[in-house]
C-alpha cells in the first residue's frame, strides 16, 4: 500500500467503520469530527479559565497579606502558583 500523501482529505472517526481497515499509515491520520473538536476545546478553555482564576485568586491572597509573604511555605506556593496562573491563562486565550 502507497504512503498516504500530504493532500490526501482528512480522516474522521465517524467515516471509519472498522479499525482493522485502516493502514499504519493512515491510523495517526484519523482525527475527531470538527463538531467534536470545537466541543473538546470549549471545555479545554473552561478548564483554563478555571485554573487561571484559581491560581490568580491564590496569588493575589498571598501578596495582600503580609503575614503569608514572610512564610517560606506560602512564598513557595506562590512562586509554584505563577506558572500555572500564566499557563491557563495563555492556554485560554489561544485554545
Amino acid at each position: 500500500m502507497p504512503e498516504p500523501r500530504l493532500d490526501d482529505p482528512w480522516l474522521f472517526r465517524s467515516n471509519v467503520t472498522d479499525i482493522s481497515e485502516l493502514s499504519r499509515f493512515d491510523y495517526p491520520r484519523v482525527s475527531s469530527s470538527p463538531d467534536d473538536l470545537h466541543v473538546q476545546f470549549a471545555i479545554l478553555g473552561t478548564i483554563n479559565i478555571l485554573v487561571a482564576l484559581a491560581s490568580g485568586l491564590l496569588i493575589l491572597s498571598i501578596l495582600r497579606s503580609k503575614t503569608l509573604r514572610q512564610k517560606p511555605f506560602d512564598l513557595y506556593l506562590l512562586f509554584i502558583a505563577i506558572p500555572d496562573f500564566i499557563s491557563g491563562f495563555s492556554c485560554m486565550l489561544t485554545c
